[in-house]
């Protein structure tokens, strides 16, 4: 069989526009206050040409105005051992469409150019190695050992019960370690401690699922994770009844728009709106490393008032307002660990870094809340920490904490 990319020619041009516009149903007037369509700082992109890869079920989409040639520029599929991740199941073709559809309905990224690799057959059941093979692949997709061409985002739509040591979860570590930045669904296991391999990583963005109220979605897992005790999701996003592009031969989910559009639920549904939004930033800006851009969808989100960070991170995405964000703090978010008890003084110590993101020198002055909670205390250096920085310069500083 041909392949579906064989005409397609990759290019590293960011492609640029005024506009961001996303026509998601159930999902824009969430993602920006009213809606996502607005002039981002610098012009904007509505996608790079840098490839978005989507290792899941199937991942090509079959809603576009373009030739499919020119979305899906090249792919995978492992369960079968050939180089047509062609769908058969429908989960893929959805969650490849939130993240960067481009016809009756748009995704979050619609010029973003698709990798597909399929790791999943059609009863959505695979293997932890064919899915690390498919992180290995996006890293270095024509295989030279040169991994200058790897994608600029993962998403990651499955989900096992595992932990941040699960291999799948350390090769998505060795990803970010090579500058692709992996979005993954936190899972449906609903309530705390459930968030499984390879959303636990301590590097992924982990996502987790929010009602058009802004509500945490049933099924959403919650943090933190079993070895670490991290913050995980890091952040929200839409995730229930999302209408998107419908693979012909799937018969699940409620009709929308069309007979070529359907409804589903799930933090498979959430992640591709952050992996999209992702797509997005780094187009805006090529420079981003993963943790920086993580650390701006973070600082952008809104907030969800009276719901635990380990539920729900720093809040639900705001694709417009991370297009704003001009200061960013890694690691996002901080992670002091566990206390062991073992002794009767606990001291954690944290490495941050404060990014000047914009386009003017600022002056930053960190310290800790007032007041810490009884037998906490923390300090941070350089003390006084007031720094002053100008694009793009970079502050490193030490945080201590200490219980008794």
């Amino acid at each position: 069989m041909k392949t579906r990319w064989a005409a397609c020619k990759s290019s590293r041009a960011v492609r640029r526009a005024s506009l961001v516009v996303v026509s998601l149903l159930g999902s824009a007037a969430l993602l920006s206050g009213g809606g996502l369509t607005g002039v981002l700082p610098n012009g904007s992109s509505t996608g790079s040409a840098q490839a978005d890869a989507v290792s899941d079920t199937e991942a090509v989409i079959i809603e576009l105005t373009a030739p499919i040639e020119c979305k899906v520029i090249g792919g995978y599929d492992f369960v079968n051992g050939d180089a047509d991740p062609a769908d058969d199941a429908g989960h893929g073709t959805h969650v490849a469409a939130i993240a960067a559809g481009n016809g009756a309905l748009n995704g979050v990224a619609p010029e973003a150019q698709i990798l597909a690799y399929k790791v999943l057959d059609q009863n959505g059941i695979g293997t932890t190695s064919d899915v690390i093979a498919a992180i290995e692949r996006a890293t270095d997709p024509d295989g030279d050992s040169d991994p200058s061409d790897h994608a600029t985002v993962i998403n990651l739509s499955l989900s096992h019960p595992g932990t941040e040591d699960d291999p799948d979860s350390i090769a998505v570590d060795n990803a970010s370690a090579l500058g692709v930045l992996s979005v993954v669904a936190a899972g449906d296991g609903s309530g705390f401690f459930t968030i499984g391999a390879p959303g636990s990583a301590r590097t992924a963005l982990t996502v987790g699922a929010t009602d058009d109220a802004d509500q945490v979605a049933s099924f959403s897992s919650g943090g933190p994770t079993a070895v670490e005790r991290l913050i995980k999701p890091e952040i929200m996003a839409p995730g229930v009844d999302i209408c998107a592009a419908r693979w012909s031969g799937d018969l699940s989910g409620t009709a929308c728009l069309d007979t070529s559009h359907a409804e589903h639920s799930g933090t498979s549904m959430a992640a591709p709106h952050v992996a999209g939004a992702a797509a997005l930033l780094r187009g805006l800006r090529p420079s981003l490393t993963p943790a920086v851009t993580k650390a701006i969808l973070q600082e952008a989100a809104v907030l969800l008032p009276g719901l635990s960070v380990t539920r729900v991170g720093a809040g639900r995405l705001d694709v417009r307002a991370a297009g704003d964000v001009e200061t960013a703090i890694t690691p996002a978010p901080l992670n002091f660990g566990v206390d062991s008890d073992a002794s009767g003084t606990w001291v954690r110590t944290v490495v941050l870094t404060i990014h000047n993101l914009g386009s003017a020198a600022k002056t930053y002055t960190l310290r800790t809340a007032d007041p810490l909670p009884a037998g906490i205390t923390g300090s941070v250096t350089p003390n006084p920490s007031r720094s002053h920085l100008g694009p793009p310069q970079m502050l490193r500083c030490r945080w201590w904490w200490t219980t008794s």
